[in-house]
């Protein structure tokens, strides 16, 4: 669980209808930017992919595995020293216990991350 440590949730945008939102804030001196990388830190596509999942299960009240990742594009870097607050946007409906989802990871101005998929 990447929450609390790796990143800070700071506020819950909206949650209706198969939607909602996250504001969150990345812990730029976390160990994990040690490695990736040194002196140029860059969050992990990995995690990128960890923080949506988590924030779903937190959205629907469970624990959920990637059952299909029909598409994901990473788009721009994140630096955390530099975009230290992005929003989580995740559109998802739930499906004979399926969660199909679509999500971004945007700022005002870039979007980081797409993807779309299905997760139970």
């Amino acid at each position: 669980m990447l929450e609390g440590d790796f990143y800070k949730i700071i506020k819950q945008i909206q949650n209706e209808n198969g939607k909602t939102g996250f504001s969150i804030l990345f812990n730029a001196d976390h160990k994990i930017f040690e490695g990736h990388f040194p002196g140029k830190p860059i969050v992990p596509g990995v995690c990128m992919m960890q923080i949506i999942q988590e924030l779903l299960e937190k959205t629907i009240g469970r624990s959920l595995l990637i059952r299909k990742a029909s598409n994901i594009k990473f788009l721009h870097i994140i630096d955390p020293t530099i975009h230290l607050q992005v929003n989580v946007n995740i559109d998802y409906q739930i499906d004979n216990g399926n969660v199909k989802t679509s999500a971004n990871i945007a700022d005002e101005s870039l979007t980081f991350m797409k993807f779309a998929g299905e997760f139970s």
